[in-house]
């Protein structure tokens, strides 16, 4: 089998996005030793992660803060078995992606996180990919195992119930309060169904519909991870569509979420079927 390493990241134009998810091409199993995760990440590699399930490991550090519990649950309904080190000494700070698949073995090395800097921060990652005997693949995967052993790693359930929820950003909140009045219908952009907002809050956004209407279910939460990596993504690669966001960043309330950018003075909607919207740098 041919070896391989390829150099990978560089601008946010969603290059690295493209080549990550290619490092879990036909992959059967996965350990991720990374730092931090959120929603976010784990929905921007979701069909990936999916695909391995119960034959998935990830060892995280909770000590920044920043892994979040919608990100560990969406994780845990995956299969995905996980691990939190925090260090007495020194900090766990890698970010290593291996994936096996029959014919070869592919590591991924370098500075991202599984969070939404996948699309919108500048990052470099090394990916080897070749024979499992390949003595770099053995070298990453030797360290990988070693962390996933490692004495003081314990189950993420005794952290879970400290794990932060995730947030819209001080600067989106900002935005979507200022544009959208409490008690407004917003229209879907294609077929003009109607959301009216209920509350605004960094959880996110509270929308009544006709189908929560008519389920008496009450206003349902649109989450916060799905409008930030919305944003993030508009921002990074200058328009999004509909399609992308559904299909490709797996947010799956992407009517909603694409009419409620719209009422931003930054987004123009340039068509409305399919919907594509525009980011507008003020």
């Amino acid at each position: 089998m041919h070896n391989d390493i390829k150099i990978i990241g560089g601008r946010p134009d969603g290059s690295l996005l493209n080549e990550m998810r290619g490092v879990f091409d036909g992959s059967q199993r996965a350990l991720l030793c990374v730092a931090f995760i959120n929603r976010m990440g784990v929905a921007l590699l979701d069909s990936e992660l999916s695909r391995v399930g119960r034959a998935g490991r990830i060892m995280l550090t909770t000590v920044f803060g920043d892994t979040t519990k919608p990100a560990l649950q969406a994780l845990q309904k995956h299969g995905f078995k996980i691990k939190i080190l925090n260090l007495s000494v020194g900090t766990y700070h890698p970010k290593i992606y291996i994936s096996e698949s029959t014919i070869c073995k592919t590591a991924a090395i370098g500075s991202a996180n599984l969070t939404s800097g996948l699309i919108k921060n500048v990052e470099a990652m090394t990916v080897l990919r070749g024979s499992p005997t390949w003595q770099p693949i053995k070298d990453v995967t030797d360290l990988a195992e070693d962390l996933w052993l490692h004495d003081s790693a314990v189950s993420f359930q005794d952290f879970l119930s400290e794990a932060k929820e995730e947030i819209l950003s001080d600067d989106l909140l900002f935005k979507v309060k200022s544009a959208i009045p409490l008690g407004s219908e917003i229209l879907t952009i294609s077929h003009s169904q109607p959301n009216k907002v209920v509350d605004i809050n960094p959880a996110g956004i509270l929308v009544q519909t006709k189908r929560s209407d008519a389920k008496k279910t009450g206003p349902q939460l649109i989450d916060a991870w799905m409008l930030q990596l919305a944003w993030d993504y508009i921002k990074s690669n200058g328009q999004l569509s509909n399609t992308m966001l559904c299909n490709e960043l797996h947010v799956h309330r992407s009517a909603a979420v694409c009419a409620i950018l719209a009422q931003l003075s930054e987004i123009e909607v340039t068509s409305t079927f399919p919907v594509v919207l525009k980011y507008k740098a003020m």
